[in-house]
């Protein structure tokens, strides 16, 4: 188990032994781990459903350095620590992913005293490529044979020395590398724990950060100055390299000498270092193994589990376990942590690591990632959830709270929150936002719903409001179903009739926001204008504009998810019949009149076509309560939950709260099983309502008898 804890840095500031009081420890109880938020956006990054479980405790330190993962053997590779015996060498640790963690030992012929490692592809393979990596170690050598850098096949085990000296010179102890993605070089660090743990001879060489490129042989010296040079690790966009200085720990521990990590920028030609600076300081034990995310956080293990810091240096929080955490490895919704006798798993892990798609493939954007199942693309759902390991009943295995576009049915402004969804059957709320036509159930709900939209989506929903009160419209629902459906080509027609006059309206509506005498913008003549009006005088369906405007504002505000809407299965005959299709078309050119001029440059055919083409498969009912019988009032899009397909037999339990949904295994399910929800029953949809004011009626009799 785990839980998020906030710490108080002002209350820290004065009282040194304050984080004691906030932790339970390791050794009186080994299940619980604490999720430590130095900073309010720690909750952002592992997520504010995290949590985490002992996968091992052994009497011996198995978990210790590496942790690089292998496609080809759906395994994950780990070096065990020292155990003080020349004739008991460092073993590689394999960690089966696909068998609920279970482990086995194992060493290579070329490999003496293995320590860090990486994802390697040799020269002639494609560094991103989907092909299976070679696992490269940092040899830390001993008595007899040299150090250097092993490639290691891990499904044949055949293993090959790569480099073992310095034009001439030996290596101290290699103790970490990694992989640039685009050059093929290897970067590595070079400290001395071999001679200081007295299985290497005494150092003739000073201790450096290096670069390797395999293909031609050339090793250069980029940095120098090191206590001890442990950790490395590339921001995910390849611009800074990480290097933790480990020095406090030699041959006595010592907490005057470096616990730190360093900046360097790398050069545009990725040869060389520049700009060193200080990036961080660990306050317990020492910076060892790092991982960066796909946001550019940089992660630790450290004395007392992993820290995690911004890219500005600032330390966000800790994956607290109280015992020594060497390294660890991010799994898709997860991380391993590697406390040398004790491996852990912290699950439904927000944060990506920066090799994830390298190591685990390519996902769409914004599927769903987690260490407890697998989303795979299949000849018939296109694509799917299946369940990569045995999960229990009741076992939470996911949380999706990333809304986009949403409708709540006209009929149900009033009763229905516009920010929370909460509901009470038969009382409208007590406030109404009449400028853009929601209600809510308190202040804060209101408040929270313009700070959400923004000023501009606060604009385009007024604007809306105000034409639905001004015009007749034609259905206060979206519209329904009358086969047969309009075909592509159809579909395609009825787009081009509208492009001509979508065209009129906006030059008249780009007009608006020209300045005269200073832009060359055409002349606006009856025909623009009467385009204009004529798009105003048609009929309206507001719950299909108000869908568009929901799709409209969110694509708006947050641009950089646009591709996750894009992503999702892609229905080429989203229209029930020509009257929908029409609903859609004519939506089209009322919101081109009437939405504030930011909007215009997303308002067209192309985009209210795949928000149109991304809703039938896609979407979620918002209903009263959660079961598919209950009052249904509109719904959403979570692009993540819809990986999940629907079932007749549905192994998956959802629930909704507010604006976030849980899925919960309903039963004990298989590794290999698809994890499946339950359909919406459009019966039972026009059904509810007569059943729930017949319900009302029946407490009224019954409250009054």
């Amino acid at each position: 188990m785990s839980s998020i804890i906030p710490v108080d840095l002002v209350s820290f500031a004065t009282d040194p032994s304050y984080l004691n009081t906030l932790v339970t420890t390791n050794a009186s109880n080994p299940s619980v781990i604490n999720l430590l938020a130095y900073d309010e956006s720690f909750v952002s990054v592992v997520g504010e459903n995290a949590t985490a479980r002992q996968l091992h405790n052994l009497d011996w330190q198995a978990f210790h350095e590496a942790g690089v993962y292998n496609k080809d053997a759906k395994k994950l590779y780990v070096t065990s620590n020292w155990a003080g015996d020349l004739d008991n060498p460092i073993n590689v640790t394999i960690i089966d992913l696909a068998n609920n963690y279970s482990i086995s030992s194992t060493r290579y012929s070329a490999l003496a005293e293995a320590n860090g490692a990486t994802s390697y592809y040799p020269p002639g393979t494609q560094t991103n490529s989907s092909t299976p990596s070679r696992v490269l170690y940092c040899d830390q050598g001993d008595l007899v044979n040299p150090a250097g850098l092993v490639s290691v096949d891990p499904v044949t085990g055949e293993s090959e020395k790569i480099l073992n000296n310095y034009l001439g010179r030996n290596f101290s102890s290699p103790n970490d590398a990694r992989q640039h993605p685009v050059t093929g070089d290897i970067w590595f660090t070079d400290a001395d724990y071999g001679y200081i743990q007295h299985f290497r001879p005494a150092p003739t060489i000073p201790k450096h950060v290096y670069r390797f490129s395999p293909a031609t042989g050339e090793i250069a010296a980029v940095a120098d100055g090191f206590t001890q040079p442990n950790g490395l690790e590339f921001s995910p966009d390849y611009k800074t390299l990480y290097v933790s200085d480990t020095g406090a720990v030699e041959f006595d521990k010592n907490l005057t000498r470096p616990a730190t990590l360093y900046a360097f920028d790398i050069t545009e030609d990725g040869k060389r270092l520049t700009g060193r600076r200080t990036f961080a300081y660990s306050d317990n034990g020492f910076p060892d193994g790092l991982h960066t995310d796909t946001e550019g956080n940089v992660w630790a293990g450290c004395g007392d589990g992993i820290h995690i810091w911004n890219p500005l240096g600032t330390l966000i929080g800790k994956i607290w376990i109280g015992v020594e955490t060497n390294n660890f490895a991010f799994l898709p919704g997860a991380v391993l942590v590697f406390s040398n006798a004790q491996l852990w798993i912290v699950e439904n892990l927000k944060a990506v690591g920066r090799e994830i798609s390298k190591d685990f493939g390519d996902l769409p954007a914004g599927a769903p990632i987690s260490s407890l199942f697998q989303v795979r693309h299949t000849p018939t759902a296109g694509r799917a959830v299946f369940a990569s390991q045995d999960i229990a009943e009741g076992t939470l295995v996911w949380r999706s709270e990333d809304l986009t576009l949403n409708v709540l049915l006209r009929e149900y402004r009033r009763e229905v929150c516009g920010q929370c969804f909460g509901y009470e059957y038969g009382r409208d709320l007590d406030i109404r936002d009449k400028t853009v036509g929601f209600a809510f159930c308190s202040k804060a709900c209101q408040d929270q719903w313009r700070e959400e939209n923004g000023e501009i989506g606060v604009q385009a929903w007024t604007a809306v409001e105000a034409l639905v009160r001004k015009r007749s419209k034609e259905d206060s629902d979206m519209v329904d179903a009358d086969l047969p459906r309009p075909k592509v080509k159809e579909i395609q027609q009825a787009w081009g009739n509208v492009a001509a006059q979508a065209a009129l309206i906006r030059a008249a509506r780009v007009s608006e926001q020209a300045i005269p005498d200073k832009e060359d913008v055409a002349p606006i003549t009856k025909q623009h204008k009467k385009a204009v009006s004529k798009a105003l005088q048609a009929n309206i369906t507001p719950d299909v504009m108000s869908f568009c405007v929901s799709g409209l504002v969110w694509r708006y505000l947050h641009p950089e998810q646009w591709e996750r809407l894009e992503a999702l299965a892609d229905d080429k005959t989203p229209y029930h019949s020509s009257d929908d299709l029409g609903a859609f078309t004519r939506t089209y050119l009322h919101l081109l009149a009437i939405l504030p001029l930011p909007l215009l440059p997303l308002v067209t055919a192309e985009t209210l076509i795949t928000l149109s083409s991304r809703d039938s498969h896609n979407s979620f009912g918002i209903r009263s309560l959660e079961d598919d019988g209950s009052e249904f009032f509109g719904y959403g899009c979570w692009p993540a939950a819809s990986y999940f397909n629907h079932s007749c037999g549905p192994n998956i339990e959802k629930n909704r709260n507010g604006k976030t949904w849980y899925f919960k295994a309903g039963r004990d399910i298989g590794k290999g099983e698809e994890l499946c929800i339950t359909y919406l029953s459009g019966e039972e949809r026009k059904l509810s309502r007569v059943v729930a004011g017949s319900q009302l009626m029946l407490d009224l009799q019954l409250l009054y008898a």
